[in-house]
Parts: structure tokens; C-alpha cells; sequence
């Protein structure tokens, strides 16, 4: 799903400014969103600077957001002091209070890889922020807001999720998933409906009336205790404006091949 890009050069960058950082060398990304490179701080106990694009002033600490997840559009390598260092150029894209933030550059050996791993504090986060089916299972097992998919997933006792049935559960383009490995593909349309209709009941509601959508339509217990593949994105019904036939939740299943 997300792209990788290593950079060559990893020598620490000086916070002092006996001389000005010098831009050597940049190179724009401009991924799909399907293949964005997302990163996030290294550490959340240490200050890591975000700078401004002549590295002369500090836009903010990456420690103050410890559930951010950011998005690389350039890589820059500068010059300083007689030393090259590369800095990625990054800003938030998640979660929604955050985006508001500038962006701005920083270290590369400062960021790693991938959705931020504090899932704890995410809720409701754009199922296309997920690079594999291990980020996505992480982020419904400690996620605040996945109580309701968790109680649905504690049906299937021997399936497992996959990102990319996820993502054909909401309909979405074919070009951001693969599932050519999945077959027997199973979908309720009275489930797909009941997801995508606003409503305020309880999740205790929404699980009883889930659960008979299931069972209406051949989900009997032997069958949920089948080894499926499970395509699910619930996302507490808060929805947005989509267009293009795309649902915001979804549940679909399906057999490994």
C-alpha cells in the first residue's frame, strides 16, 4: 500500500546555526493516496524539531503529538557545517485536530516508517492511512472507537481481517487493493445499507441488529467458525460525503484460495 524511500545519508543534524543549512539537493513525491509514504516520530519521550524550509526556525515538537501520523511529499538533503544531512519534508494527515498544523522538515532518522502505533488515542481514522492488514488489525484491537468491530470479529473466532477486503467492502477502486488471493466473496446488501443509513442507536443496538443481518443470511454459527477472510471498516457511523458509489462502512468475507 504505502511506499519506501530510505535516504543514504544519516549523519545527526547540528542544532546550532554557526553557519546556514544550505539546500543541496530535493527530491517532490507525489504518490497516490493509496501510496502515500506515512511516518511518524521515532520517539515520543524525546523532543524531535519540525523546521521551517530554510531549517531556521522550529515549527513545532513532534513530542507534544504522540498520535500523529504524517505524510512525506519532498526529501531534502542540506548542507551544514561541512556535513549533509537529509530531512524529509512531512505534515499530519491524521488525526483531524492535527492536520491544521503546518509542515515542515525533519531528520529522517527522527521518523519511522508507517501509521503511528499509538492506537490507543486514534478513533475513527481514514481506513486509506493503513499500509498492510497488520497496521489495520492493530488499529481495531486497541482503538477506542473499533468496540463495535471487535464484538462483530468475536463472531468469526478463526477468520482473519485483511486491508485490502476492507477496502472492497467500501466499494472503492480496484487500483488501491488486491484481492486476487480471496475467493467465494460474499456480500449483504441489507447489511450495506443498514451501514451506510445515519443512526444514534448504542453500539449494544447496532451489534443485535448486525448480528441479525448475519444470521438472516446463512452466518449460523458453524459457518462463523470458519477460517474466512473478513473485509470490515466500521467507523462508529460517523459519516462524511463520498462519492462515486463508495460506502463509508462495510462487511464483506471471503475464502483464501
Amino acid at each position: 500500500m504505502q511506499c519506501t524511500i530510505s535516504a543514504s545519508t544519516v549523519l545527526n543534524p547540528l542544532q546550532s546555526h554557526a553557519s546556514a543549512y544550505k539546500t543541496l539537493k530535493t527530491t517532490y513525491i507525489h504518490p497516490e493516496y493509496s501510496s502515500q509514504l506515512l511516518v511518524h516520530a521515532s520517539s515520543f519521550s524525546k523532543s524531535i524539531y519540525v523546521w521551517n524550509l530554510n531549517h531556521t526556525k522550529v515549527r513545532y515538537n513532534l513530542k507534544n503529538y504522540p498520535a500523529t501520523t504524517y505524510s512525506v511529499n519532498a526529501i531534502t538533503t542540506f548542507s551544514h557545517n561541512g556535513q549533509k544531512s537529509v530531512y524529509y519534508h512531512i505534515y499530519p494527515i491524521s488525526p483531524e485536530k492535527d492536520t491544521k498544523l503546518a509542515g515542515g522538515y525533519v531528520w529522517h532518522k527522527y521518523l519511522t516508517n508507517g501509521h503511528n502505533p499509538n492506537y490507543k488515542l486514534i478513533n475513527n481514522e481514514d481506513i486509506m492511512h493503513f499500509g498492510n492488514s497488520t497496521e489495520y488489525q492493530t488499529y481495531i484491537k486497541k482503538s477506542p472507537s473499533q468496540a463495535l468491530t471487535r464484538k462483530i470479529l468475536a463472531l468469526f473466532p478463526n477468520s482473519t481481517v485483511s486491508l485490502d477486503l476492507s477496502l472492497a467492502s467500501l466499494k472503492y477502486n480496484k487500483n488501491t487493493y488486491n484481492i486476487t488471493n480471496i475467493q467465494s466473496i460474499k456480500r449483504i446488501n441489507s447489511l450495506d445499507t443498514y451501514l451506510n443509513t445515519k443512526n444514534t442507536s448504542s453500539n449494544a443496538q447496532r451489534y443485535t441488529k448486525i448480528k441479525a443481518y448475519l444470521a438472516a443470511n446463512g452466518y449460523t454459527t458453524s459457518v462463523r467458525n470458519q477460517k474466512l477472510v473478513i473485509g470490515i471498516y466500521i467507523n462508529n457511523f460517523t459519516f462524511h460525503s463520498w462519492a462515486d458509489g463508495m460506502m463509508e462502512q462495510g462487511f464483506i468475507t471471503g475464502i483464501e484460495k
